[in-house]
């Protein structure tokens, strides 16, 4: 399957990625501090998760929307679909619009300066721990934890006073 070469991808691009198993789903490329050369970090819309793919797995969201943007019928393909046409910045900090290209979302600088759009590159660890999935995660965890301490205080022995 044909991708875009991994010296091309930036930070916000829209994208459709391919993991083994799901067909294309819609995603945004999140920024990466080792580069895009073997594996791309990809935030995926509708079910906010995080990947990293090989760049042969993810191709343009502009151009393949017709192929890869229909037909599906797995849960979250609808709302991924719905999140990059209409909230394309959803668990990002960066406000992106959804008629933003990637270059209007990240800026080159040639002083060696951090500009804003710099500082507000996508980041795939803050929509990670800011994702309804990682706070559903969060909260069946703490659940587990008090049904756990309540399944131990309520086995400790009854305590009875005489005289009643």
């Amino acid at each position: 399957m044909p991708g875009k070469s991994s010296d091309s991808f930036k930070p916000g691009d829209l994208v459709f990625a391919k993991m083994k198993g799901f067909p294309h789903w819609p995603a945004r490329i999140c920024k990466s501090d080792d580069g895009y050369k073997k594996r791309v970090p990809v935030f995926f819309f509708g079910t906010h998760q995080i990947g990293h793919l090989p760049p042969e797995n993810i191709v343009p969201y502009v151009g393949n929307k017709m192929k890869y943007g229909s037909g599906v019928r797995i849960k979250g393909f609808t709302e991924g679909m719905w999140e990059i046409q209409n909230s394309p910045g959803v668990g990002s900090k960066l406000k992106i619009t959804a008629n933003a290209t990637a270059s209007e979302t990240s800026a080159e600088t040639t002083s060696g300066k951090v500009t804003e759009a710099e500082k507000a590159e996508p980041d795939c660890a803050e929509a990670a721990a800011t994702s309804p999935a990682a706070t559903r995660s969060r909260t069946a965890e703490s659940k587990v934890v008090a049904e756990q301490h309540n399944k131990r205080t309520s086995a400790s022995p009854a305590v009875t006073t005489p005289g009643n």
